[in-house]
């Protein structure tokens, strides 16, 4: 496996629209938008991706490319 980085598309409640990239080491493009769903489902679910921080309860959608 190799390192992987996905652009998270994220629509915000508040109405903002920011891309967030986030990556993993030795994941697939397929296990790291895993690791992203299993990590907003929790309810203290918090993403940590460059230069940007996504808490769960302020996303409405999420689009992987």
């Amino acid at each position: 496996m190799v390192n992987a980085e996905i652009v998270l598309g994220a629509r915000l409640t508040g109405g903002e629209h920011p891309d967030a990239r986030y990556e993993a080491d030795r994941s697939t493009p397929g296990e790291i938008v895993e690791q992203v769903i299993s990590t907003l489902a929790n309810d203290n679910g918090l993403l940590r991706c460059r230069l940007i921080v996504l808490y769960r309860r302020s996303i409405a959608t999420v689009e992987a490319s």
